[in-house]
């Protein structure tokens, strides 16, 4: 195929396929399905309006109006079950995944990984948002103020706090919370930020997990673990050793991260609509992860039939192992039998930047006339999400493009890249199940040496800063006015 884009459409029982560079036929036929065009107040889809007012005005026009600090980095709270605050500047997800420290403009440092600038890498230098990452700047550097921590079991009997550099094996009631390699420990400060009680004795230490914590299997599950937790290398932060810790006491997972990025982060009670973002991307480096996505905060269902709790990846770039590969899809969680709705080149991706695993599911191969700009200029990556509609033959699910019927409005979920559909799913299920939250991340994301974005630990080589360039966010609803 080349650089040709393949895309399917249902007629009855046959099936034909056309090329970006449709014949004449194709192009009255299908002109309303391509490509979308949106302008900063609406776009025309399936000749329908829908218009760029879920955000607040002009709160993600970051290239014309700047950064709105006053709405991105408030508090955010999900107005449906289960209800939650959270701020704007700080993630709701994946800083224990990632170690990186999701800066906060009012966290004491100084820094921000935020700034609206000009962008001379990218043609005529567009002002756009730029989101940083880095290396932790040594004043943060295993400073207990940036770190983060939570309770993950208490412990089981009574002990006295070790000499610092020592190790001790600590009794705890819960053998799978725990990770073999990371820093744990007891108790926090309180004027730490972050999760987890004062210890009632005034002592906070941590060390780094070598016995008894569990290992994660291939699919991010803890498995094994004992009661019995080993800690070497004990630091202090608070009080020191001698000291009795009762029964009862937290013990704490604590993270001290290595990298220094951003994240915005909002909430928004949309149930439809397109979904975009004009961006450009670093170049595909071990470890960096630049990404655009959502979370429905609707509920947490833990059975089929129930509401699901479904990842909505616009934009993810896994570039310690597929380069300019974008993972595009619906992950769908508590489904009960652990549906996965992505579309990708599965086990198949190729690997680079010294990975050794196979590829992972939902990794969509954008279309090659694309692939090679996203580091030189802005795309727009979005996604439609609508009613779900009959559900499209199995034979025919595959990495062939967006699944439309003839003259039939657009169905389920479609993604796009510049206003082209590239990838999408017409029916089952409706991903949405009536929950309109949607929890809306732009995110830099940089894995730590050994995880698996950077398996290698080849990260701390990279050319740093990198950048992460917005021009825009926007969230389009849909309406009932012709267009």
């Amino acid at each position: 195929m080349g650089s040709r884009l393949i895309r399917l459409v249902a007629l009855g029982s046959a099936f034909f396929a056309w090329s970006s560079s449709p014949g004449a036929a194709s192009q009255a036929e299908f002109a309303h399905k391509l490509p979308l065009v949106p302008t900063a107040s609406s776009t025309c889809i399936d000749h329908y309006l829908f218009t760029n007012t879920v955000l607040p005005q002009n709160a993600g026009e970051f290239g014309t109006y700047g950064l709105n600090a006053s709405y991105w980095g408030s508090p955010h709270s999900r107005t449906e079950q289960p209800v939650a605050t959270w701020p704007g500047y700080q993630t709701s997800w994946g800083a224990f995944q990632y170690d990186t420290y999701f800066g906060n403009p009012n966290d004491g440092s100084g820094l921000t990984p935020f700034s609206i600038a000009q962008d001379t890498g990218a043609p005529g230098s567009p002002t756009a948002l730029r989101i940083i990452s880095e290396p932790m700047p040594a004043s943060m550097q295993g400073n207990p103020a940036y770190a983060t921590a939570w309770t993950a079991t208490n412990v089981s009997s009574s002990f006295v706090t070790p000499a610092a550099g020592s190790s001790i094996t600590i009794a705890v009631n819960a053998a799978n919370e725990t990770h073999q390699g990371w820093t744990s420990g007891i108790g926090r400060p309180a004027n730490v930020g972050g999760g987890g009680e004062d210890d009632p004795q005034g002592v906070a230490f941590a060390g780094t997990v070598t016995a008894g914590g569990c290992t994660v299997n291939g699919s991010g599950q803890c498995t094994g673990g004992s009661t019995q937790i080993t800690l070497s290398n004990v630091r202090y932060f608070e009080g020191g050793p001698g000291v009795t810790i009762p029964a009862n006491a937290d013990f704490q997972d604590w993270q001290f991260p290595d990298y220094y990025s951003g994240v915005l982060d909002t909430n928004v009670n949309q149930e439809y609509g397109y979904f975009v973002a004009r961006v450009r991307l670093p170049q595909p480096l071990p470890a960096v992860s630049p990404a655009w996505w959502m979370l429905e905060t609707g509920g947490v269902g833990q059975n089929n039939g129930q509401l699901l709790r479904s990842e909505w990846d616009v934009e993810e770039q896994f570039a310690a192992d597929y380069g300019y590969d974008l993972n595009a899809g619906n992950i769908l969680w508590n489904s009960g039998a652990g549906a996965w709705h992505s579309y990708g080149c599965g086990l198949n991706c190729p690997a680079q930047n010294g990975a050794t695993g196979p590829g992972a599911t939902g990794v969509y191969p954008f279309p090659p006339r694309e692939r090679e700009n996203y580091s030189q200029d802005y795309h727009d990556f979005g996604v439609l999400v609508m009613p779900g509609g009959p559900p499209f033959p199995t034979q025919y699910q595959g990495n062939y493009g967006v699944y439309v019927e003839r003259n039939e409005r657009f169905a389920g979920t479609t993604f796009f890249l510049d206003g082209w559909p590239v990838a999408g799913h017409t029916g089952e299920p409706d991903l949405t199940q009536g929950s309109p939250d949607k929890e809306i991340m732009l995110m830099f994301q940089v894995g730590f040496p050994g995880s698996w974005l950077d398996p290698n630990s080849l990260g701390r080589s990279n050319p740093w800063p990198q950048s992460m360039w917005i021009q825009w966010i926007r969230a389009y609803a849909p309406t009932t006015t012709p267009c």
